[in-house]
């Protein structure tokens, strides 16, 4: 094999991983995106979690045997979220 046969076989092989590479890229772009989405609909049902658990407190249910103070040790905090970063993803 010779040199200029060896240079274009080289060429070759880098313009196919160059072109793995752009796809991986757009990949990775896309699942960002994704996850992105996910977590501002985590935090959307977090929020109404949230709510949810005070309206139980505000009401008290001891018709049912047992009051809304159960859920006291519940607080926001606790199911917040990270926010969204760019250096997160």
């Amino acid at each position: 094999m010779t040199i200029d046969e060896k240079l274009m076989r080289l060429t070759e092989r880098h313009e196919a991983l160059t072109g793995h590479v752009e796809i991986l890229t757009q990949d990775v772009t896309q699942l960002t995106n994704d996850v992105r989405t996910m977590r501002g609909a985590m935090n959307d049902l977090m929020a109404g979690f949230i709510t949810l658990v005070e309206l139980v407190r505000s009401h008290d249910t001891a018709s049912n045997g047992w009051r809304a103070a159960s859920f006291s040790g519940l607080s926001y905090p606790q199911f917040q979220l990270k926010s969204d970063s760019k250096s997160e993803v």
